[in-house]
């Protein structure tokens, strides 16, 4: 049977964070290309580079908490977490403890908000816990077994606790491998492929060379550059210097874009060469912002 947790208020809180965050985003951007060039214009670009892997793993906790569960049968306990699948073999449960009956929990690391407990941490008198759980510690259910503790929150402890014994006193009728952790992303291959994985971090690191271009390039350029050439090669559209941070700004975005839209082709549609084509195409777009930002700073 399978146990949901609560994660309403996790998923609410998530998605304010992300929505406040793509306000803050966009607010940078607007003043970036609104106001006069200072030095805050590099500290809000930086900002707005920062700012997108936040957004990143709130968005994967996220994903995390829409897809989580419980489940308990005679042979396993099993926690589903976005990508990941923890098996815990029923042989290897020594108790189910409540955390309302336990010490504090301490040195806790990963991620967490209101609604949302998921990483790693340690609690006195139980030792080291990986924690997947959207409640306050007293709510939580530790499952203590000979490879370590589990902890979960399933939404009617009591019910889940009165499975669980009822699953036990069947007796287990096949043998799990112990403490077996299956991750759905690693099954299928993206991170062990090696041109998915460079595509990506090359393009990765392109675009944040433009920021790094555009910043060191900034101080000797005069109030106006050349934003555009007519067809005999004569400037006919000009600029403030401050519009080369749009430029690094795209390639951001367009890196972010097509990463996030090969990863959907990569797993769903199952179709590797698609994928490729769009990281190894962000990439190239990287190399071209560069060679129009050199060219433009050149001037």
């Amino acid at each position: 049977m399978v146990h949901k947790p609560p994660t309403r208020l996790g998923l609410i809180f998530g998605l304010c964070v992300v929505l406040a965050l793509a306000m803050l985003e966009i607010g940078l951007v607007v003043l970036i290309l609104s106001s006069p060039v200072t030095a805050l214009t590099i500290l809000r670009s930086l900002l707005v580079v920062l700012a997108l892997p936040v957004m990143g793993v709130v968005l994967y906790g996220l994903a995390g908490l829409s897809s989580a569960s419980y489940s308990v049968d005679r042979n396993a306990i099993v926690i589903s977490w976005g990508s990941g699948v923890q098996a815990i073999p029923m042989s290897d449960v020594k108790a189910i403890l409540r955390g309302a009956d336990l010490s504090r929990v301490v040195r806790f690391r990963g991620l967490v908000w209101p609604g949302c407990w998921i990483g790693r941490g340690r609690i006195e008198g139980v030792g080291a816990v990986r924690f997947f759980c959207t409640m306050p510690a007293e709510s939580h259910l530790i499952i203590s077994t000979s490879a370590g503790s589990y902890a979960i929150s399933p939404e009617n402890a009591d019910r889940f606790m009165d499975l669980y014994a009822a699953q036990r006193e069947m007796g287990v009728s096949q043998k799990i491998e112990p403490a077996l952790t299956q991750t759905r992303i690693l099954h299928r291959g993206f991170f062990c492929d090696r041109l998915a994985l460079w595509l990506l971090v090359i393009g990765g690191i392109l675009s944040c060379g433009l920021w790094v271009l555009v910043a060191v390039s900034f101080g000797g350029l005069p109030h106006t550059l050349p934003m555009h050439f007519d067809e005999t090669g004569v400037p006919d559209r000009m600029g403030a210097p401050a519009q080369l941070f749009t430029l690094a700004l795209l390639g951001t975005v367009a890196w972010l874009v097509d990463g996030i839209l090969g990863y959907v082709v990569y797993r769903r549609a199952r179709e590797r060469m698609g994928a490729y084509l769009l990281w190894g195409a962000a990439a190239s777009l990287q190399i071209l912002l560069w060679a129009a930002i050199r060219g433009l700073t050149a001037i």
